[in-house]
């Protein structure tokens, strides 16, 4: 019932996320979340994208990374929100033509850049 009451994203974390995974409350889960412990050790090719205006992810957090993994490339742009970097139609509707959110469309650029970077010629028209 907490968690059907909660109000901002701090109280379900705690009402819902804290107890399910183990965390003592909102802070240590955020703690133990922040990409400040792993950044620097991504060796796989890896495509961030932060908002500048993200409410949950704040913008001023990347300054306490020390040092970004060599195969981390971190994209940082103007609006977009917290995973709001869709746009388009509703692929599950029948009535609305689907096009690509800004999300797929960078996911696809990206994916085909490592690809030509590997020497990895993309197949079926892309």
């Amino acid at each position: 019932e907490a968690v059907l009451k909660s109000k901002t994203v701090a109280e379900f974390d705690k009402h819902m996320v804290c107890p399910r995974y183990g965390f003592k409350d909102a802070k240590s889960f955020y703690e133990d979340a922040a990409p400040t412990h792993f950044a620097h050790d991504i060796h796989t090719p890896t495509l961030a994208i932060q908002s500048y205006d993200d409410p949950v992810a704040d913008i001023r957090a990347l300054e306490q990374i020390k040092s970004f993994g060599p195969s981390l490339v971190l994209a940082i742009v103007g609006g977009g929100g917290h995973n709001s970097f869709f746009e388009g139609g509703d692929p599950r509707s029948k009535e609305d033509e689907y096009d690509l959110s800004y999300a797929d469309r960078t996911a696809v650029d990206w994916m085909m850049m490592c690809m030509r970077h590997h020497g990895i010629k993309p197949q079926h028209g892309v």
